[in-house]
């Protein structure tokens, strides 16, 4: 027996993808029930025990709604969160933003020294090998720059644990300049057409930076070559927008 049966919508990654600017876009269907805040973000399934109750208040709200939407951009690194959606949710959808990770690695490494997480030159920062063992206090490791763009280890385990008709992977440079793409994607998880009169305004971004050099940019791009191609070949990610 499942516990919700109520139609959500999990936002479920990838940091610095976009993912407030989509879920600021779709609040404009006001048929939605959009959870909040979104800071600090809910991360309803990662420990789902002791958040039951939260769920249940969240779906008795929403008898006036169509859809619950959740942002919550770590779940991507939580395998158990796509065990949790099989075993107590009937009727979800799973979306994914994925940017260019070249764009996102540098996002990443600059919204860790906006917030004083990172004191590192980007390059040492980018491709240091001690990342993962650094210190922090966050839910997540703020500096796997490189790893996190690494989609398809991540997507994995969703698409092994939960039916794949389900999961919505949204390239988010095709998203802000392709309306039919956008209009197809709106469609898949539900949400109104009329989300398409507004603009979709990229939001939570870090400050303006100065370019990266070109040695380091070229070794980026070169570092994800090979996993963006089976990114491409085994969820067919269109990454045609991407370097």
């Amino acid at each position: 027996m499942k516990y919700f049966e109520k139609q959500w919508i999990f936002i479920a990654g990838t940091q610095r993808s976009g993912t407030t600017s989509f879920y600021n876009y779709i609040s404009k269907d006001k048929k939605i029930l959009m959870i909040n805040p979104v800071k600090p973000e809910p991360k309803f399934l990662i420990n789902l025990h002791s958040n039951l109750n939260n769920i249940k208040i969240w779906e008795k709200k929403s008898d006036e709604f169509n859809l619950i939407c959740e942002k919550s951009t770590s779940y991507i690194e939580y395998p158990k969160v796509a065990q949790n959606i099989a075993d107590n949710f009937t009727n979800y959808e799973i979306v994914f933003l994925l940017r260019d990770p070249v764009e996102r690695a540098i996002s990443n490494y600059y919204f860790s020294l906006t917030n004083h997480l990172e004191s590192r030159e980007i390059a040492e920062a980018l491709f240091s090998l001690n990342n993962n063992k650094l210190f922090y206090n966050t839910s997540v490791n703020p500096f796997k720059y490189l790893e996190r763009g690494m989609y398809y280890k991540y997507l994995d385990p969703y698409f092994n644990i939960l039916n794949v008709n389900k999961i919505t992977l949204v390239i988010l440079e095709k998203f802000i300049l392709d309306d039919e793409y956008k209009k197809y994607i709106l469609l898949k998880i539900g949400v109104d057409l009329e989300c398409l009169k507004h603009p979709f305004i990229k939001k939570n971004s870090s400050p303006h930076f100065p370019k990266i050099d070109s040695f380091t940019k070229k070794k980026l791009i070169n570092y994800y070559k090979t996993p963006n191609n089976i990114l491409k070949n085994k969820f067919g990610v269109d990454i045609s927008f991407w370097h």
